[in-house]
């Protein structure tokens, strides 16, 4: 049997050696879910057992379910047939859907069983919301479960994070029924810390999150969801506060971005006074930065201004020179909001050399094209003509999305 499994905590080998023999002596559907919270400790579980699997002259067949999970068992009937047919499964991001989606009375499909096979499924927890948990595929896996012994007459194992699990024995009840065995493997202090440093995005450019597509700010909402379980019953060391915190900061993020500031607000909550408890500075700094734009986005503008107060100083003390310009930029946006464009200008000058020191290019053509739109709107339309020609020249340089709208205020300038 082909030995991978060095890397593999001893616990985890164990409980991989338990499923992969319940799905040797399976005969015909057997269901076994696989709770693990970790996607990389996963994949390596996955890969194991495959290949300790086809040792035993078991072929899987997996199933990943990329986008929103709907019509399961049309997708699991479409991988098998395409594996009977020699070809690589690959499943139709959607197929269309059925006149009643979820009846359970069809017409026979053909399929043959042949090959001793195991069905692997991935990435159902997409259609489980963390905080929606009773899901529409929920229903479907619950209302077809007399149909799958039919479409998928093989071992399968349902690989999800503990929540949706949970989620699956409370609102499928009658599927959950079924289950031959749960296999739970665990998530170990060096797979718990790479997950976390995989999730971090203290480093990444401010745009970053915010470009990131519906899709991928779910899967990375999932995935945030997922590590929090494996942190909610750890003991509370430093270090393991200090990674929740920045957890449910990133949870907070994920929200804001999809513009559920009330979810937003929440994480952010939980994630301040935990980074005050382990004494980090720089993060609560920029939680207290986040809820600052949280509130601005609201129209609570006086809120906003309280937070970026509270932000400003920290990020000085830690010497955060980046953050200091976000929140000084942030700042001019709500004194402008507010009408007072002398102090709005004041402190959009100040983010300016501090944005050049870090490099943060696309953070200059922001702040530069703000104090052109103010020189505008104070009448002095040749230092607005001159500030945002020049703003233009540096959007065009760094491919900065906003260049069209930025073009627009240059011509309303030359036009004064």
């Amino acid at each position: 049997m082909p030995e991978r499994t060095a890397d593999l905590a001893p616990e985890n080998i164990s409980t991989l050696d338990r499923l992969v023999r319940s799905i040797d002596l399976a005969e015909g559907f057997a269901l076994f879910f696989a709770p693990c919270n970790v996607p990389v400790l996963r994949g390596e579980l996955i890969l194991t057992a495959t290949e300790q699997l086809a040792a035993l002259g078991v072929e899987v067949v997996e199933v990943a379910f990329e986008d929103e999970a709907v019509n399961v068992r049309e997708r699991l009937r479409a991988a098998l047939a395409a594996t009977d047919a020699g070809t690589e499964a690959q499943i139709p991001a959607e197929l269309p859907a059925p006149v009643q989606p979820l009846a359970v009375a069809e017409p026979p499909t053909g399929y043959a069983v042949g090959a001793k096979r195991a069905v692997f499924v991935t990435g159902l927890e997409n259609g489980i919301p963390y905080d929606q948990p009773n899901a529409r595929v929920l229903a479907e896996l619950n209302l077809g479960r007399d149909a799958f012994p039919r479409d998928v007459p093989h071992p399968l194992v349902i690989w999800l994070p503990d929540y949706a699990v949970t989620a699956v024995a409370r609102f499928a009840p009658d599927f959950w029924a079924w289950r031959s065995g749960v296999f739970e493997f665990e998530t170990g202090e060096s797979e718990r810390s790479a997950a976390f440093e995989q999730m971090n995005w203290q480093d990444q450019p401010w745009h970053a999150l915010t470009n990131l597509g519906r899709d991928g700010r779910l899967l990375r909402q999932r995935q945030l969801e997922s590590l929090l379980d494996d942190y909610r019953d750890l003991p509370d060391t430093t270090q393991v506060l200090r990674e929740r915190a920045g957890i449910l900061a990133g949870l907070g993020e994920v929200r804001a971005a999809g513009q559920d500031y009330g979810d937003a607000i929440g994480y952010y909550q939980q994630a301040l006074p935990l980074q005050r408890q382990v004494g980090d500075r720089g993060g609560e700094a920029t939680t207290l930065n986040n809820l600052g734009r949280v509130y601005a986005a609201l129209g609570d503008k006086r809120k906003a201004l309280d937070f970026y107060e509270l932000a400003l100083p920290l990020q000085r003390q830690v010497g955060d020179r980046g953050g200091e310009a976000t929140t000084l930029n942030n700042l001019g946006r709500v004194y402008a909001a507010l009408g007072d464009k002398r102090k709005a200008l004041d402190f959009f000058e100040q983010a300016l050399p501090l944005l050049r020191q870090v490099g943060d290019r696309w953070g200059e053509v922001i702040t530069r094209w703000n104090i052109g739109a103010l020189f505008l709107q104070m009448g002095e339309a040749a230092r607005a003509e001159q500030e945002l020609q020049e703003t233009v020249e540096l959007a065009e340089t760094v491919g900065h999305p906003d260049l069209p709208s930025i073009r627009e205020w240059l011509v309303r300038a030359q036009r004064r």
